[in-house]
């Protein structure tokens, strides 16, 4: 995805990883409100009811509580369900057919069928010119004096205000996104031996990291370019900037003759270049003057003569600007038999499909390109065979193949164009600067085809309502250093990929109301209580959202306070929007006091918002208030609302600021553990009130929540809460495991950690650390007896996560009974295997063989059995005090394969599942693992490499049953052969107090855990990243030698010597 467009300093474009599966769930990240991309499919949860009946493979949509619905108040909009649109191929108008494709089969004179192609890194015009006074004065828009640095003229790169006006930048006088600008000089001779002395005055003013100014020698012989140096941000600017012009800096530098590698005529060459965003066209990054100038060029052999020298006073003096040669679009079209398509898959691609890549089948460095399709006409072919009241909603679809890992460093981005489009500043109108998603995205290493889909209309820059004409826009740009990956990462080896066929744009209507979506990394996430380590039902917890304000896992760990949502942009009186948060709370821990009443008597506005308002037996009501503009210093967006009062809103306290903690809808430190927030959003056009997108989609009761933990609630005058903790990163499969643990009777409180892929995303280990709001503290964790951490296909976790589960296992405080934890999921066992190798290694007592059981076994069946090893020496079988059972995992075949993990047993590890063939009886060792603390620690572990979430029981042939009901059954059943291993058939608790209450005299906010052995852990991430972190503890005050030594044994560094304390 892009860099966010939010305020300095910016990050690197971050491409996020999108496997859009016919039948899987996307992973969704965007860091932007409203990127959104929805996969196909309906959702096959049966989440209402236990079915009995056949659903279909799994939920193919993004969670539920994470899409909208509409909720129409007029009887006016009538269409059939299924009333959509699409259009592809080109007639003779040059515009998209009604009910075609574009497949690129149809055998006309255009292969392209009509769709065109953009090599975006070619300049249309050159910028470079010659600058003086007069000739800048002569522009009437130029309202600060000419950037000359020294007597009458300088070269310079730049646009003046006039043109700057004339292309409808947000800006003036600067620069546009990519650009590729040079000044060369003329050619310079040097002795064969000679060393160069060269000198200039410059100024450059281009954003910081992303755009710069380079400074080359180029050899003649062959133009062979070798870089000087190079400038980003500000040099040479006046002190009272911009008030007054550059001032220039100067520079010196000294090339030897071997720097010039046996060159003797050369050229020196400043290019000047820009990536795609944040510069003067779109306005968020603007300069004063222009990017740079240059002055005073002096070049000189060491000990002789001056070679060349410029001051450019009337002219650029043999200099000569030009635009960079651009790298090639490099779109063409090809027949399908001539790749090799990995994905062993039903393939949607056929006879030709449309290829962006060079004759080596590879995707040279800096290549970005766009295609753009033949529009659609919507003001004839659409709009009078839709509905007239109502939204238009326009998304495209299209299927691709792919094999494109991040570290390849090549992505793709749909967008859109529309007609027409007004300029605000000249009032001409023309087709529109492409508009749409601002993120890009990658997909992986495996090889994947499959069917997309993009929105024009829910997303970062929509297509307006009142859209004449539609295009289509797929771009791809292959670059690492504009997406941030550093250059030990970056391969820089690509392929043919992406290959995309089938193009469909297509339009339904749906109620007169803006779809809103939530903006990624808002959503309220679960919590404990702060200000303290433990679970002290008396303190109360945040309603914040998941995002680390200071990104990542970067200290100190903060999370953002507020949610967010985005929407349609406001362009007339007529689309202006509003936004309510409703909200009730169906749980309120017993240690809420005066602080939550008051702020509930507040909010209620007469709704029985909480049980006590309610009495005994009654629902529980919704009550709501308007969401106010969201901002970005002291400048309102358009289309964003997020949960503080609207000035107007009778909650509003107008004696505190806008967008103040005391202005939350949701107030932090008034939500004491053991409460539970439910919320949705409704969104309304002002002139349309009666009809409304509501967000989630709250049909069957379902709305998203949150909770402070643990869930005490005051048991027969005892507060207690659930002895085991659920974590759980894949929501989907969050009602699945509810009903699973209310199978195998057991209460367990849930954690949902919101967007764990997220590179914003703050970790669940709070740590010690009394700065931090994230997650929980160990201590906290302790509480539970028991934790099962879900990871589903896509969560990962941060390196300090994988401590605060080891510590978990291994604390000496809090209590002596046996603690378990089971682990389930493949994402933990593959990427986050490294950033928790010592805990899986150590406590789990496993090794990785492969994260993909389908590669390393050959078998590519859809389901695969679990069993006990026909060996034995499993810890227990297939059975628990309830019988016995036979089970499996589905998805490990077409149509939608998903990754499982084998392992080896570690240490004391006991193989206790294997993968077995259904067809052949084959066994692949091992599915799960299990391990057990010895003294001086008590616990037991479970680690499994198939998700829970795709486990099934078995049919009459021994193939999966994924009926929802037997998938439910499936997982209850391994959760009660567990937790009776764990602790025992007759000693499984049900309800807790916290064993850390009383335990803890001497360990406070900022303080750090005894420990209970000695113990050198191994390095995290793992000893072979750049970065690696090596824990050790110390039972006991003693000698420590912790040194790293090479493969022959000589020691290369010593990490800690001496006496230290425990």
């Amino acid at each position: 995805m892009p860099r966010p467009a939010s305020s300095h300093p910016r990050f690197q474009i971050s491409a996020s990883r999108l496997a859009f599966r016919r039948t899987s769930s996307p992973l969704i990240l965007a860091l932007l409100a409203g990127a959104v991309l929805t996969s196909l499919g309906g959702d096959a949860l049966g989440r209402a009811t236990l079915e009995t009946t056949s659903a279909p493979i799994w939920d193919s949509s993004s969670d539920p509580r994470d899409v909208g619905g509409f909720v129409n108040g007029s009887s006016a909009l009538g269409r059939a369900a299924g009333d959509t649109l699409g259009f592809g191929y080109v007639d003779g108008d040059g515009f998209a057919v009604l009910g075609e494709v574009w497949t690129f089969d149809h055998g006309g004179a255009d292969p392209f069928e009509g769709i065109t192609a953009t090599d975006l890194t070619s300049q249309s015009n050159v910028w470079g010119r010659h600058v003086d006074g007069a000739g800048w004065d002569a522009d009437p828009l130029n309202d600060v004096a000419a950037p000359v640095l020294r007597g009458s003229g300088s070269a310079y790169i730049g646009a003046f205000a006039s043109e700057a006006r004339a292309l409808c930048w947000d800006g003036d006088i600067g620069y546009g996104n990519y650009w590729c600008q040079e000044l060369h000089s003329p050619v310079l001779s040097r002795g064969a031996s000679s060393d160069v002395d060269f000198s200039w005055v410059h100024f450059n003013d281009t954003e910081p990291n992303f755009d710069y100014v380079t400074c080359f020698f180029e050899r003649v012989s062959d133009g062979e370019r070798f870089e000087i140096v190079q400038y980003t941000g500000e040099i040479g600017l006046a002190g009272n900037h911009p008030v007054d012009p550059p001032v220039g800096a100067t520079e010196s530098i000294t090339l030897t003759s071997d720097d010039f590698l046996g060159a003797t005529e050369f050229r020196i060459v400043f290019e000047m270049t820009s990536d795609n965003a944040w510069s003067d066209e779109d306005g968020l990054f603007e300069t004063s003057y222009g990017p740079m100038a240059l002055d005073d060029v002096v070049v000189t052999e060491v000990g002789g003569s001056v070679l060349g020298q410029y001051a450019f006073e009337s002219d650029l003096e043999g200099w000569t600007a030009s635009a960079c040669p651009g790298v090639g679009s490099l779109v063409g079209v090809a027949a399908l038999s001539g790749y090799v398509i990995e994905d062993a898959c039903d393939c949607g691609l056929s006879g030709n499909v449309l290829e962006m890549h060079d004759d080596n089948g590879e995707h040279p460095y800096g290549q970005n390109a766009m295609v753009v399709t033949p529009p659609v006409d919507v003001e004839s072919d659409v709009r009078p065979l839709l509905p007239a009241e109502g939204n238009l909603q326009i998304f495209a679809d299209w299927d691709q193949y792919s094999v494109m890992p991040r570290a390849n460093g090549v992505f793709y981005r749909p967008g859109w164009m529309y007609y027409p489009w007004v300029c605000d500043l000249t009032g001409e109108s023309g087709w529109s600067p492409r508009v749409g998603q601002n993120t890009y995205f990658f997909v992986g290493e495996d090889p994947t085809c499959d069917w997309y889909r993009a929105s024009g209309t829910s997303t970062d820059v929509p297509v307006p309502m009142d859209a004449e004409q539609v295009r289509f826009v797929y771009e791809v740009y292959a670059s690492c250093d504009v997406f941030g990956i550093p250059p030990d990462q970056c391969t820089q080896i690509t392929n043919t990929t992406p290959l995309i066929d089938n193009i469909e744009i297509r339009f339904t209507v749906t109620p007169n109301a803006p779809a809103v979506v939530w903006d990624v990394g808002t959503n309220f996430q679960d919590g404990f209580a702060q200000n303290t380590v433990v679970n002290d039902p008396h303190m109360p917890g945040r309603a914040d959202v998941s995002r680390n304000l200071n990104f990542g896992n970067t200290v100190p760990l903060i999370l953002a306070d507020s949610l967010a949502i985005g929407g349609p942009v406001v362009s007339s009186e007529e689309t202006r929007w509003e936004a309510r948060l409703w909200f009730r709370l169906p749980r309120v821990g017993p240690g809420a006091d005066a602080r939550y009443t008051t702020w509930r008597d507040r909010v209620a506005d007469g709704h029985a918002i909480d049980p006590s308002l309610a009495g005994s037996g009654n629902p529980v009501e919704f009550t709501w208030a308007y969401m106010d503009s969201a901002q970005q210093g002291t400048s309102a967006f358009r289309n964003r609302f997020c949960s503080y009062f609207r000035e107007d809103d009778d909650d509003f306290d107008p004696s505190f600021p806008e967008l103040s903690d005391a202005n939350e809808i949701l107030a932090d430190d008034v939500l004491f553990p053991g409460t539970q927030v439910e919320y949705f959003i409704s969104a309304n056009y002002l002139s349309e009130p009666t009809q409304s997108y509501l967000l989630p989609d709250t049909s069957g009761g379902y709305f998203d929540d949150f909770e402070i933990l643990p869930g005490w609630r005051d048991d027969g005058g005892v507060w207690k809460y659930p002895c085991f903790l659920e974590i759980e990163t894949l929501r989907r499969a969050r009602t699945l495991a509810q009903d699973a643990f209310a199978m195998a009777g057991i209460e367990c409180d849930q954690f949902d950690y919101r967007a764990p892929c997220l590179c914003g995303t703050a970790p669940l280990n709070r740590t010690l650390d009394p700065r931090n709001t994230n997650g929980m503290t160990v201590l906290q964790l302790l509480g539970y007896r028991g934790v099962w951490v879900h990871t589903g296909q896509y969560g990962e976790f941060f390196p300090d996560d994988f401590e605060l589960f080891s510590d978990y296992l291994t604390a000496g405080v809090c209590g002596t009974d046996r603690r378990g934890l089971i682990f389930s999921g493949p994402r933990a066992i593959s990427g986050g295997y490294w950033s928790g190798v010592s805990m899986f290694n150590n406590e789990m007592g496993a090794e990785l063989v492969s994260d993909d059981y389908r590669g390393l076994s050959g078998d590519e069946n859809f389901c695969v059995r679990l069993e006990a090893p026909s060996g034995g020496g499993e810890a227990y079988g297939t059975d628990h005090s309830g019988g016995t059972y036979s089970y499996g995992a589905f998805g490990n075949g077409c149509p939608d394969p998903h990754r499982f993990g084998v392992f080896s047993p570690f240490g004391s590890g006991v193989g206790n599942r294997v993968y077995v063939n259904e067809t052949n009886g084959m066994e692949t060792g091992f599915a799960q693992i299990v391990n057990e603390g010895v003294s001086p620690y008590n616990f037991r572990t479970v680690l499994d490499g198939a998700s829970w979430y795709y486990l099934a029981g078995q049919d009459t042939n021994g193939g999966c049953s994924i009926d929802y009901a037997s998938r439910v059954e499936a997982v209850s059943n391994e959760i009660r052969a567990a937790v009776e291993w764990i602790y025992g058939v007759d000693d499984i608790p049900t309800l807790c107090v916290d064993p850390c209450d009383g335990d803890l005299t001497g360990i406070e906010p900022g303080g750090v855990l005894p420990v209970v052995a000695t113990r050198l852990e191994a390095g995290m991430p793992n000893p072979f990243r750049p970065s690696t972190t090596l824990r050790y503890t110390l039972s006991v005050e003693g000698p420590v030698d912790l040194a790293i030594f090479d493969v022959s044994g000589r020691r290369i560094r010593t990490l800690a010597t001496g006496e230290l304390s425990a």
